[in-house]
């Protein structure tokens, strides 16, 4: 069977030695594909790099992968030649500030794959080879048809009992480096799945899957079991963090069930696909100035002005120093007078 595997920024910071050996167990009886995030706060250092060009910053990303190396058993020495040319990304010639910064932020997904393939035995992929966008750096479209032709390497490697392993959030246009928007990592697994024919693209995170609302938030959420493509790209819309939304739309499209997992301890919680449980779903965003709080197959009774409503949803604008507090109530009052029916609650404070 194949699989797609794709671990967040958390789990390799916090669950590598667990995200290793999950992958060594699948591959005994599985063809594995593996895609991986930079490690958490590693793209808002790089972001901050390419704005200040901070030597500091510099030096703070590097030290953050050297030591997740050491820790695990792995030379540091393996990411010498990427530091070397992080280092020199001010001194290269861009057509523009934009192509420059996704060039930056590339890192964070390139030295974790580096590492990882290394701790796996595995072999690390140049994104921009097999993964084609369009030009809209900072938050590209992959060009599904051109990149399922380049996915053949990746498929021999499989066949021939590797593991490829593959930096999230990294495509290539016209021979720049382009990223795939926030989260974008998910969506690349997708697009991996798609096209080696996975049999599922496991999302494996911090927490088991996705909840009736974030659980660092609600303390009483629930995990939802099972839930349906329609959800997931609703809730994600509206600021669910489980997965981007462009990642749910193509596996929506293409019929890939995304399985959502914990890294530590490997307990899998959530299956997305076409079945739903029926459960509310409550996440969030902030704007500068207020919160966004977006109900779904459900019309709870909450203080709040609403401001814009579909056929199954509607969204309440809220203080933005409330968001959260809102976010609580409105769990609460869904838990308690709409859990009896089908519905999908997502709550934004963007």
């Amino acid at each position: 069977m194949r699989l797609v595997v794709k671990f967040g920024g958390s789990s390799l910071r916090h669950d590598f030695h667990d995200a290793v050996q999950l992958v060594k167990m699948l591959r005994d009886e599985n063809e594995i594909a593996v895609v991986v995030s930079a490690l958490k706060g590693i793209t808002d250092k790089l972001e901050l790099l390419s704005k200040t060009r901070d030597i500091k910053i510099l030096k703070s990303i590097l030290l953050d992968y050297a030591s997740l190396a050491k820790k695990h058993g792995i030379d540091p020495g393996v990411i010498n030649s990427l530091s070397r040319e992080l280092s020199s990304a001010f001194s290269l010639n861009f057509p523009d500030d934009g192509i420059r910064r996704d060039f930056i932020l590339s890192f964070g997904e390139l030295f974790s794959a580096l590492i990882f393939a290394q701790a796996i035995d595995g072999v690390f992929i140049e994104p921009w080879d097999i993964i084609v966008t369009d030009g809209n750096f900072g938050n590209a479209e992959v060009d599904i048809t051109k990149t399922r032709n380049l996915f053949a390497c990746v498929i021999d490697l499989m066949e021939d009992g590797k593991v490829p392993v593959i930096p999230g959030f990294i495509g290539g246009f016209r021979g720049f480096r382009t990223t795939l928007g926030r989260g974008g990592s998910d969506y690349t697994a997708v697009v991996a799945g798609i096209c080696i024919k996975a049999k599922a693209v496991l999302i494996m995170s911090d927490v088991e899957g996705i909840y009736t609302a974030d659980p660092k938030v609600v303390r009483e959420a629930k995990p939802i079991p099972f839930v349906s493509y329609d959800e997931a790209l609703i809730a994600s819309k509206f600021g669910m963090r489980a997965i981007q939304w462009k990642a749910v739309k193509l596996a929506s499209e293409n019929e890939v069930p995304l399985l959502f997992g914990k890294t530590r301890g490997w307990w899998m919680g959530t299956l997305v696909s076409k079945e739903s449980s029926g459960m509310p779903i409550i996440a969030y965003r902030l704007r500068d100035t207020h919160g966004i709080v977006g109900v779904v197959n459900a019309y709870p009774r909450v203080p709040y002005e609403r401001i814009s409503e579909g056929e199954n949803w509607i969204a309440f604008k809220v203080p933005k120093d409330e968001t959260e507090k809102a976010v609580r109530e409105i769990h609460r009052e869904i838990m308690e007078k709409y859990l009896p029916f089908t519905k999908v609650i997502s709550v934004i404070g963007t």
